[in-house]
């Protein structure tokens, strides 16, 4: 469903280029509320306002949206750009998202990304859907056993 209680505010701030404001839609919301008031814009628009936000927040805003918003967000916009976007997504989803976009952009795009990513990318994309390769991460934390609660 189409929150439409901000919409006319969002593009008066792109049409003004309200930079400021921008910022502040971005990072003042749970990003899943940000994705979910920016559902009515269009994809370029929804593009133009990320670009106010922070380097993470644009990742987690991002990951709001439906997976179809996000292939044609990959397809349709600034390939340079839209390649760092994808060198900050998890790896797993980062994935997903590529296998579904036209081969010849994700040829593109991953000219792009750094040797490693490209490498990640291409490891991952190997595993059959519905396995646990499919759907595992390659990022991890590691903690000392001596940590104490």
């Amino acid at each position: 469903m189409v929150n439409t209680l901000l919409l006319p505010e969002l593009r008066e701030m792109l049409l003004e280029n309200n930079e400021l404001e921008l910022h502040e839609f971005c990072s003042a919301l749970h990003p899943s509320r940000t994705a979910e008031f920016m559902e009515g814009l269009t994809v370029d628009e929804k593009w133009r306002v990320l670009a106010h936000a922070d380097p993470h927040m644009k990742v987690e805003i991002f990951s709001y949206f439906t997976h179809e918003r996000q292939i044609e967000i990959f397809e349709t916009q600034d390939r340079a750009e839209v390649a760092a976007l994808i060198a900050e997504i998890p790896s797993d989803d980062r994935v997903d998202i590529l296998a579904d976009v036209d081969q010849a952009i994700v040829d593109d795009l991953m000219q792009r990304l750094s040797s490693e990513d490209r490498r990640e990318i291409l490891r991952l994309s190997q595993y059959p859907d519905d396995t646990a390769g499919s759907m595992m991460a390659t990022e991890f934390v590691r903690l000392d056993q001596s940590l104490t609660v």
